[in-house]
């Protein structure tokens, strides 16, 4: 990909997802989590960096997840998952981190520098998958992303609204499902269950984030 070509980054940030706020945001271990209404340059710069980080493995896929787990409603986030569902390599972290910071103006420079200093064959096709959360700026957000994989003439691939669940197994199963999508999905475990000889209760509180989706205090026992 020729110098030229990446004015297209600068474009796509200038006219659909300018930087807005001096607010210093840095990618953790959760990526980058903060209020929602700060994120939307942040997660185009991602979508940017997921497709540099597929190419320097070798066209491999990237995930993108546009969740803020147990975070209040105001909130939202964004992480990079690695091609063997491993989190980003903890010395990209400060690359995401740069590259969410910068001025729209700069944002062009800094993704060329970046291409050099992973050292990204930008001839390899470029592999993203996009996964979000319900809450109500996921979809406005996971639309940035798909513009910033496009930016770079990766291939996104989007798979809607997935479950950011944990759980352990013995005799009875329990689930946190984290304010995100858990609690219907539970619903359809809990019934695949109890058709093999199993059964189980589910309680669903009810709050403005999600109604009757909820799962912050969500605990679903699944026992025979």
């Amino acid at each position: 990909m020729p110098p030229s070509s990446l004015r297209v980054v600068y474009a796509f940030a200038r006219e659909m997802h300018p930087k807005t706020s001096d607010v210093f945001i840095q990618y953790g271990t959760a990526g980058f989590r903060t209020k929602a209404n700060l994120l939307e340059h942040v997660v185009y710069r991602m979508g940017l960096l997921a497709v540099l980080r597929s190419r320097v493995k070798n066209g491999r896929t990237i995930g993108m997840m546009i969740t803020a787990s147990h975070n209040l409603e105001p909130d939202n986030g964004v992480k990079l998952i690695d091609p063997d569902g491993e989190m980003l390599e903890q010395s990209w972290e400060e690359i995401a981190t740069r590259l969410a910071n910068v001025s729209d103006n700069d944002l062009e420079s800094t993704t060329g520098e970046i291409i050099k200093e992973v050292n990204a064959d930008m001839s390899l096709k470029a592999s993203v998958f996009i996964g979000m959360d319900t809450r109500y700026t996921s979809p406005r957000l996971a639309a940035a992303a798909v513009h910033g994989v496009i930016a770079l003439k990766g291939t996104p691939k989007e798979f809607g609204i997935k479950i950011p669940v944990a759980g352990n197994y013995n005799t009875r199963l329990y689930v946190d499902g984290a304010n995100g999508v858990g609690g219907k999905k539970l619903n359809i475990i809990r019934k695949t269950l109890e058709a093999s000889g199993g059964s189980g209760t589910c309680a669903l509180p009810e709050t403005e984030l999600l109604k009757g989706c909820d799962v912050t205090h969500l605990r679903m026992g699944l026992f025979r």
